[in-house]
This record gives C-alpha cells, sequence and structure tokens, in this order.
C-alpha cells in the first residue's frame, strides 16, 4: 500500500517477544484501519468512499431550500413536499436518479398547479392567466322630466280629466236642484269624485309646466256630458261607471307610450283611482261583474288622442 507502519514490535532482553502498542492514546481504542483497509482491498475503499460522498450529497440534498432540485442517489429526492421532476446527471453523483422540483401547489378543487421547472433546476417563470371579462350591460336611464314626445299625451290626459270634472259638474247641478236623485249615501260621493279629476288635472298641469292647457277639451266633454245633463239615476250610474272605465283604459293606453318617469308614475297612480270609481256606480246599480273575466283590464273602451288635439 507504500504507508509506513506506525506499530511496531520491539524486543525486551530477558524477556519474550510480545507485541508493544505503541500508538498515540487518542489512537488506542481506535479501529486498526489499516488492518480495515487491507482487509476491504483496493476496490473496496473506492467503493466505500463512493458510497460516502453519494450518501453526504444526498443529506445535503434534503436539507436544501424547499423549491430547489438536488440529484438523488438510485431513485426520486424530491425536495420539501416537492414531487421528481428532471433526472440526475452523474456529474452530481447521482446513478440515473431524478432531481427534486418545486414543492407542488394544491389547488382547491384537487389540482396539480406546480410551477415547470426548466433545464438546471430554475423554476420557469409563471405565466399570469386572466379570466375572460364578464360581459356588460349598457343602459340608459329613463329621463324623470317629460320628454316633447310626452308633452301631447299628458296634455290630452290634462283635457281629458278636465272634461270628465265637467261632466260631474252636470250632474251635481241636478243634484242641487233636485232634478237627479241619487241616494242619499251616493250623493257625497259624486262630489268627491268629481274633486278626484279636478285634482288629476292640476298635478298634470303641473307636471307639464307653463306651456299647459287651462280648460277641458269640448269635444270630449260634448261627447260624454250628455246622461249626465239629462235622464234618470240608472242613466247617470251607468254612464258615469262607463266614463270611469273608459278613463282607466285610456289611461293605461296613454302609459304604455310615455317615456318619463314623472309622468309614467302619475298616470300610474290615477288609473286604480279611477277604476274604484268605476266600481262604486256598478255596485250602485247592483252589478255582480266588477272584475274583468280575462282578469285584465280591456283596452277597447280606451280613446284616442290623437282625435282630441289639445285646445
Amino acid at each position: 500500500m507504500g504507508m509506513v507502519p506506525r506499530r511496531h514490535t520491539i524486543e525486551m532482553p530477558g524477556k519474550d517477544r510480545s507485541s508493544v502498542d505503541n500508538t498515540a492514546p487518542s489512537e488506542t481504542t481506535a479501529p486498526d484501519r489499516r488492518h480495515f483497509l487491507r482487509t476491504l482491498g483496493a476496490g473496496g475503499v473506492a467503493g466505500a468512499l463512493a458510497v460516502a460522498i453519494s450518501a453526504s450529497r444526498a443529506n445535503a440534498s434534503q436539507m436544501s431550500t424547499p423549491g430547489t432540485n438536488a440529484a438523488s442517489v438510485g431513485g426520486n429526492a424530491g425536495s420539501a413536499g416537492g414531487s421528481g421532476a428532471g433526472e440526475g446527471s452523474g456529474s452530481n453523483g447521482s446513478n440515473g436518479g431524478q432531481s427534486g422540483a418545486t414543492p407542488n401547489s394544491i389547488s382547491p378543487d384537487g389540482g396539480d398547479t406546480s410551477v415547470p421547472v426548466t433545464a438546471g433546476g430554475s423554476a420557469a417563470p409563471a405565466t399570469a392567466s386572466t379570466a375572460p371579462a364578464a360581459a356588460t350591460t349598457t343602459t340608459i336611464a329613463a329621463p324623470a322630466q317629460p320628454i316633447p314626445a310626452d308633452l301631447p299625451l299628458l296634455k290630452f290626459a290634462l283635457q281629458y280629466e278636465l272634461a270628465i270634472a265637467g261632466a260631474y259638474d252636470a250632474a251635481i247641478s241636478r243634484l242641487d236642484d233636485s232634478s237627479l236623485t241619487l241616494d242619499a249615501a251616493l250623493v257625497p260621493v259624486v262630489r268627491v269624485f268629481r274633486q278626484h279629476h279636478i285634482a288629476y288635472g292640476q298635478a298634470l298641469s303641473g307636471l307639464i309646466g307653463k306651456t299647459a292647457p287651462v280648460s277641458a277639451n269640448q269635444v270630449l266633454l260634448k261627447s260624454m256630458v250628455g246622461p249626465f245633463q239629462a235622464g234618470a239615476a240608472a242613466d247617470f250610474l251607468t254612464a258615469a261607471a262607463a266614463l270611469e272605465n273608459t278613463a282607466v283604459a285610456t289611461h293605461l293606453s296613454i302609459l304604455a307610450k310615455i317615456a318619463s318617469t314623472d309622468g309614467a308614475t302619475l298616470l300610474a297612480s290615477i288609473v286604480p283611482i279611477e277604476a274604484r270609481h268605476a266600481i262604486v256606480f256598478e255596485l250602485a246599480l247592483g252589478s255582480t261583474e266588477l272584475i274583468p273575466t280575462t282578469g285584465t283590464e280591456s283596452l277597447t273602451l280606451a280613446l284616442d288622442p290623437s282625435k282630441y288635439p289639445a285646445e
């Protein structure tokens, strides 16, 4: 081996030859390395050194920072929580083993979102993925104040309400001179209904502004006032119920054409009250058909505003 023996035999005079350990005190208890190495031989020593070196490197890979690549001996040496990725190279002492990759990230649904590793062990830059933008819907808010197209309709409704109030005026004049006799409980009701129609005309006038008409449409008034001026109580009640039902249908038809929210809100508030007016007169006539059989208000009675231009 070319090594100089450190242990030797000393012959003492007058005594048998015996082996005397002349090694340093620190080595007396240690195994005889030379004997061990001679037993192994040159090949064994080389193999032992290779095993020691590989074990040292494998141990270093396990202690490396998670996400770095380290070669393992004969198998997978993934870093903490990581899965094996690239193959180990012979230069780092691994026997065809796989190097550890960056730890896998576990998505909420259990999918693998691990970062890809490039040659040399560095993590490839992640490409940010963006979800497609949600579809947006653009809406245009309705105008609050009446637009020019609303004004003719609102003016018609105003003059219509004043015409209805004028028809009630004729009936109230007959109640006052006793030419028209109604149930005593119904007389104050007729007066209140007249006030309702005047109030609706005033509300429409305030919405329209300075261009609002100030009087009833005379064509409308003449077309409805006849039964209010003459006839028996039953004639008046029948005409009044028809008048209120016609007003409901007319306002509903106008409501579908109004663009402004203020105009639509006002007309919508008028419709249910005038529907109640009609029911009162129908009850006074003894009618039992107070609700349309179709469940919806018929618009066949609706007046056409274009036939009654504002005056």
